[in-house]
């Protein structure tokens, strides 16, 4: 419940944060090189994609690093209760060998899941490098732009670049859907 009480309004505090950030640097940007909003439309839906796709796949992904996480605690719980049955009947080294195999297993989930979470960097990161070549293409090619109009353009293309690579969407799928498992119990527990 912490992570809804506390992790939820911080993430939409940040989500809300990041938003006008990106309106008003996308405003700042358009009203210096209208030019640039064709591409912000291109790129935003490049961004949406790839979005929808990472959130399936990470939600997929956190899923069962849940499922294979819940027998590396048991096996040590029960391991823990029942030490001294264990050593009477020399099975420490099954258990070892179980204990292994649930946190290979366990450890391979959260890798997979750390390597989409660097797939969906790659993209970002490939996205923003793009915006950034733009805007430094439109200031140097157009003549109606000066040096603190490039400066302007540089750095606001910086600025969306550094926000989109926080990769923050992902976490606040991530706390939505922590508060909507907890609304299903909720609703369906039947001593309301």
């Amino acid at each position: 419940m912490d992570a809804l009480d506390f992790g939820l309004p911080t993430a939409i505090s940040m989500m809300l944060d990041m938003v006008m950030v990106l309106i008003g640097c996308v405003f700042v940007l358009v009203s210096e090189a209208p030019a640039l909003l064709v591409a912000f439309l291109l790129l935003a839906g490049v961004y949406s994609r790839v979005q929808r796709l990472f959130n399936r796949t990470a939600t997929e992904l956190k899923r069962m690093d849940a499922i294979t996480k819940s027998p590396v605690f048991s096996l040590f719980s029960q391991a823990v209760d029942g030490i001294d049955t264990l050593r009477s009947m020399q099975q420490e080294d099954s258990v070892q060998r179980a204990m292994a195999a649930a946190v290979d297993t366990n450890t391979g989930t959260y890798l997979a899941w750390a390597h989409s979470n660097r797939w969906l960097g790659v993209r970002l990161d490939l996205m923003g490098a793009i915006l950034i070549l733009l805007a430094a293409l439109l200031s140097v090619l157009s003549p109606a732009i000066g040096a603190g109009g490039a400066g302007l353009l540089l750095t606001y293309a910086i600025t969306i670049t550094r926000t989109l690579a926080v990769r923050l969407p992902s976490l606040y799928v991530a706390s939505f859907t922590l508060f909507c498992r907890h609304l299903v119990v909720f609703r369906d527990c039947s001593c309301r």
